[in-house]
């Protein structure tokens, strides 16, 4: 009877429980729909915040596809980007090494620096000095442009005189080659003197006043030359002779230079020309062209050395 009792009793508690239980879920269930309301509006706002946000996803969404693409590219440049910034990290120790160079020297610049600074003021002194002078620098300028004019006048009063001047250097230089002439003719005859005559003194001393004169001029005028030297045996005496004076006449300092000759007792006419000069053993030596005609044929083209001896005379330089 005691344990049916408790039964009993532990039942109408459970029961009591439970309606309790009930009465306080109705309670709250009821104080629930009273704030449905507010729920339902504050779902609807979330709604619509919710919406933009989902439509926003959505782009994001679409805009992944390319991001992912790029990002691709930029993985395959990534090994080339590290070995460029591994290039630069090995170059800056020397482009340290090479700032502390230029920062050794920059205590010598700035010496320089000094030095030239110490050096303006006496540039601007020199400056200065400079334009002191200015005045007397000028007044000899305008004294220089003044005898300029002077001068310029002066030419123009001697300017007429120009042309008779060039009239008289032509009347000079025309009359020159008759004068060599006679002068060429004068050696040959004072060198046939001196063969002819004795060994004397008199006619070593006549024969040297004769010839010094012509032979500082730079000529071959004591060189005569054969049949044999200029290469045609049917030359008369008359126009060896003639080469030779001719040869005498040439300029032996200028490559070049000749002479001509004319015969016409024979209708032979030549041209001896310098071909060039050079020195064998110590001496001095030339090689001299002949061309001849006998009118207009030629009978001659022959080269020949000369050399002086001893004495200083030109001379045949005989084949080895």
């Amino acid at each position: 009877m005691g344990s049916k009792s408790i039964a009993i009793n532990a039942i109408s508690v459970a029961i009591l429980c439970l309606a309790l239980s009930l009465c306080y879920f109705t309670y709250e269930l009821s104080q629930i729909r009273k704030q449905i309301p507010e729920i339902l509006i504050a779902t609807e706002s979330t709604t619509a915040r919710v919406e933009p946000a989902l439509q926003q996803l959505n782009e994001v969404r679409d805009l992944v596809p390319p991001i992912l693409e790029e990002v691709a590219r930029v993985r395959v440049l990534v090994p080339d980007i590290l070995r460029e910034i591994e290039s630069t990290r090995n170059s800056i120790n020397p482009i340290l090494n090479e700032v502390a160079e230029i920062r050794a020297v920059i205590p010598t610049i700035v010496d320089e620096i000094a030095a030239v600074r110490g050096t303006v003021p006496v540039i601007v002194e020199e400056v200065e000095q400079v334009k002191a002078e200015m005045p007397n620098i000028l007044k000899t300028v305008d004294n220089a442009s003044d005898a300029i004019k002077q001068t310029a006048n002066e030419v123009e009063a001697l300017r007429p005189l120009i042309s008779e001047a060039i009239t008289e250097v032509e009347i000079t230089r025309n009359s020159i080659p008759s004068t060599l002439d006679r002068v060429d003719s004068l050696i040959v005859k004072a060198d046939i003197a001196g063969q002819k005559a004795t060994e004397g003194a008199v006619t070593g001393i006549f024969t040297g006043v004769l010839k010094t004169p012509f032979k500082l001029f730079g000529g071959f005028s004591d060189l005569r030359v054969d049949k044999d030297v200029i290469g045609i045996q049917s030359f008369s005496k008359e126009d060896v002779d003639l080469a030779s004076e001719a040869l005498q006449r040439i300029d032996s300092n200028q490559s070049g230079s000749n002479a001509t000759w004319s015969n016409p007792n024979t209708n032979m006419r030549g041209t001896l020309t310098l071909v060039k000069t050079y020195k064998a053993n110590g001496r001095r030596c030339a090689t001299i062209k002949n061309d001849a005609w006998k009118k207009d044929n030629q009978v001659a083209r022959k080269q020949f050395d000369i050399c002086r001896n001893e004495n200083g005379e030109w001379r045949v330089k005989q084949p080895q």
